[in-house]
């Protein structure tokens, strides 16, 4: 099968009118996401193109070969273009030494995932992106020592704690794809990049941490939680309806991201009254790199 490379100047005209089939029965988001930056590989004739693909990789996960790609479900020659597809990214993936392919999507999934499912891709994770109006979350507070981010800063020796503990908890919940192994300082720059300084984050107990959430302002009406954590099971409880009073007197609408691989987060969305949201579905393909074949 043929294929050729798209002029980035004839981009967005030709994709937005490529993409319609997909909507609105699919609600694709990483697609359109990458092709604002990353040039994509046709396939089929250049005039009319029949599938694409755009691969990239995750600095923060730098085992695996990410991709996106769509193949035309009404063309005759879809298994042929997706068979070419597969075979483009496993064979890049095995020149770069990944161990694995990942690709990602909204469900219902549009039927070139589908088609990968039935070529060693499972499912390793489903992520949900709900947000909720914070006027009705309506949980009780609670009495508790809560010290904000900024506290947590200018103790040296918490501020590494949290930051060393807050990483071996998203070690664990990314079994499937390894994260770098990053050092408490490294980790704790990342963490607290973006962290909303005067926000409540860690729950102590007799001086002792127990408990953390991080909170990241999206827009001045908007916030998100992120990472949360706890050393003993239901301090998390504790520290939620602080956060939450605070977060109620300073923005609008509470945004999360809540993966199935992360126990402590499902637990999370449970205990806030999130409406039901698309699921965010990503697989992965091992590739061991003795085994080349397609």
């Amino acid at each position: 099968m043929a294929y050729t490379k798209l002029n980035f100047s004839k981009k967005v005209t030709r994709f937005d009118n490529y993409l319609s089939p997909i909507t609105p029965a699919c609600k694709t988001r990483e697609l359109p996401q990458q092709l604002e930056h990353r040039h994509p590989t046709l396939y089929g004739d250049p005039h009319q193109p029949q599938g694409l693909v755009t691969t990239w990789t995750n600095a923060l996960h730098p085992h695996a070969l990410y991709f996106a790609g769509y193949v035309d479900p009404t063309s005759s020659n879809f298994t042929s273009i997706s068979q070419q597809i597969l075979t483009d990214v496993t064979q890049q993936a095995l020149s770069g030494h990944h161990q694995s392919l990942i690709t990602r999507d909204f469900a219902p999934q549009h039927p070139f995932h589908l088609w990968l499912t039935k070529h060693e891709f499972h499912l390793i994770r489903t992520t949900y992106l709900p947000q909720l109006t914070l006027t009705t979350t309506g949980l009780p507070d609670a009495h508790a020592t809560v010290l904000s981010a900024a506290q947590v800063l200018a103790n040296p020796k918490l501020c590494q704690q949290l930051s060393a503990w807050a990483y071996q908890d998203y070690a664990q919940t990314h079994l499937n794809n390894p994260v770098i192994s990053q050092s408490p300082e490294a980790w704790q720059a990342r963490i607290f990049r973006d962290q909303i300084l005067e926000a409540p984050l860690a729950l102590m107990v007799n001086e002792h941490l127990e408990a953390w959430l991080f909170s990241f302002a999206d827009s001045p009406t908007s916030v998100a939680i992120a990472w949360p954590g706890e050393r003993h099971s239901g301090q998390l409880d504790h520290l939620l309806p602080v956060i939450l009073n605070w977060l109620q007197r300073h923005f609008h609408t509470l945004a999360g991201e809540f993966d199935t691989t992360d126990p402590l987060a499902m637990h999370l969305q449970s205990r806030l009254p999130f409406p039901p949201t698309a699921a965010y579905m990503t697989y992965q393909r091992q590739l061991p790199i003795s085994n080349k074949r397609i």
